[in-house]
């Protein structure tokens, strides 16, 4: 379990800025375009690695990375206490934490512990979210809306359903519109997605949702009938890509907000969040650029359908499914797709379709 971002606003509003050995500055002022600088570190008291400084296998598992644990150290002085164990065990250093900490709380005046309250709301609101939207497997589950069957587990699309009313009923604490706006954003962009989905899907099993191939039938259809149910369905489909990509500028929009505002180290580790396209070599980053003037980028499905264009990248164009038959440059993806399509139809017609499962 990797330390939480309340977590980590709990230890770095404590540490007051200062080291918790030497009392030295561990964040250096942004200067000019130049962003702040951190020079200090995350110390375990009891480290969460066997053979670690002062690795205790009784230590409960699940407090290893909570605020008792943690004490923020500059870089020479964590060196120092970790290489110096004899020196610095953890009763030493459970000391040091509590009168550093509670020098720092006496020094709060009313505003600090007033915005050090909102902080930590926020911060619940950013990792329940972290974890309701699974985003540290984002990658994972979100390419398969780029394959030529789309599909969900069926615990991920209720997770999914449930988080627009979710968001929607948090308090929050007004304090950094930016941040709150980039949440409304991507609530609404959920919603879409989400309803767009479910327009046309098949339940394969108990745990799998599959976007319905709504142009097959049983019996034969005449050309002009056939080519626009497929146009349609690729309508459909690369409109449920497009909305994945614009989720996953939404969710990036999300973090860079939370790094603003929240904190600057916030899922540095684990980078932005990008999308899988066919293939490993195929990663895509969407983001918001052009757009980030706007407090929400994501203008409502309608308008979106209008300017998904504009977008970096895009499976789709048009507003309609007839603007599929009156435009013949299509991109890689739906040339793939058509070629899918393509081969069902010859299968079919020869007298063997192919199988739904």
């Amino acid at each position: 379990m990797a330390i939480s971002l309340k977590t980590r606003k709990l230890i770095w509003s404590f540490s007051g800025g200062k080291c918790a050995k030497c009392k030295g500055t561990v964040v250096e002022e942004a200067i000019s375009a130049n962003g702040a600088s951190v020079i200090a570190e995350e110390a375990h008291i009891v480290s969460p690695k066997p053979g670690g400084p002062r690795y205790d296998d009784a230590f409960p598992t699940e407090k290893l990375n909570l605020p008792e644990n943690l004490l923020i150290l500059c870089c020479n002085c964590h060196k120092v206490v970790d290489d110096q164990v004899g020196e610095y065990p953890a009763v030493v250093l459970r000391e040091m934490k509590e009168k550093h900490e509670t020098a720092v709380k006496e020094s709060f005046g009313e505003n600090e512990l007033e915005k050090q309250r909102d902080d930590l709301l926020y911060a619940d609101i950013v990792d329940q979210w972290v974890h309701l939207v699974d985003l540290d497997n984002w990658d994972s589950w979100s390419s398969s809306f780029f394959s030529p069957e789309p599909a969900i587990s069926v615990d991920q699309d209720e997770q999914l359903a449930n988080l627009p009313a979710w968001l929607l009923g948090r308090v929050w604490p007004g304090r950094y519109s930016s941040l709150e706006h980039a949440f409304h954003n991507f609530r609404c962009v959920l919603q879409d997605f989400h309803t767009t989905f479910h327009k046309h899907i098949d339940r394969c099993d108990d745990c799998w949702l599959q976007m319905e191939r709504f142009y097959r039938t049983a019996g034969w259809l005449r050309e002009d009938v056939y080519r626009r149910k497929v146009d349609e369905y690729e309508f459909h489909q690369d409109l449920v890509a497009d909305l994945m990509f614009e989720l996953t500028r939404a969710a990036n929009y999300i973090c860079d907000s939370v790094r603003l505002v929240i904190s600057p180290v916030f899922r540095l580790k684990e980078g932005r969040v990008v999308l899988t396209l066919g293939g490993r070599c195929d990663v895509r980053l969407p983001e918001y650029r052009a757009h980030k003037e706007s407090s929400q980028p994501y203008p409502g499905l309608e308008a979106f359908l209008k300017v998904r264009e504009s977008r970096d990248f895009r499976a789709g164009w048009g507003e309609h499914a007839e603007d599929y038959r009156n435009r013949g440059n299509r991109n890689i993806l739906a040339k793939c797709r058509k070629a899918g399509i393509r081969l069902w139809r010859i299968l079919f017609y020869a007298g063997f379709p192919p199988s739904r499962e």
